[in-house]
């Protein structure tokens, strides 16, 4: 209705979780399947979007109970997907290479897209739409912190990647503790 129109263009819209990075799509174009994508993030009026990277995931996955050990589900979606070989043994690396492509999809957003890392960011973000401008803000998030490798300096690297989110756990036991 153009009641709930006008309501849901007044809001601002955060979505806390969505994967699309894990995937061969391009972000900058409209998709037709998919989680999200920059186009239609703006045409849904997200103001901000946290993009979670997974960098393992269990084969026969569930809420029960998950193998430390189990065979892996992403190490065959980065093979398969011709990520770098560096993230075909690495879960940093992982992270690092999704990081790289939500830069990229940034880069290539003609100022559609912005990463946020600082609260001076999301404030400059929301302003700038507050005056009109269509641009959805972009947060770098990571479902369990396996990425770490029981590294602590690993953290600076994904910092510095901007990463700004980080659940302790996702479906495996690691370092910091255990899943859920």
């Amino acid at each position: 209705s153009e009641a709930a129109q006008t309501l849901h263009d007044s809001l601002v819209i955060g979505d806390w979780h969505a994967d699309p990075l894990l995937w061969s799509r391009d972000l900058t174009e409209r998709g037709t399947r998919g989680q999200v994508d920059i186009p239609r993030l703006l045409e849904g009026n997200v103001a901000v979007q946290v993009f979670t990277a997974v960098t393992k995931s269990p084969a026969g996955q569930n809420y029960d109970h998950n193998e430390t050990d189990a065979r892996d589900n992403i190490t065959l979606l980065a093979v398969g997907q011709r990520w770098p070989i560096r993230t075909w043994g690495s879960l940093v690396e992982r992270a690092l290479y999704q990081s790289e492509k939500l830069h990229d999809f940034e880069a290539r957003s003609d100022g559609r897209m912005r990463i946020i890392t600082s609260r001076t960011d999301l404030e400059q973000l929301l302003s700038d739409r507050e005056r009109g401008m269509d641009v959805v803000g972009g947060i770098l998030g990571i479902e369990g912190g396996h990425p770490l490798e029981g590294d602590m300096a690993n953290l600076d690297r994904l910092e510095a990647a901007g990463y700004r989110l980080v659940g302790l756990q996702h479906f495996f036991d690691n370092e910091l503790g255990g899943s859920l």
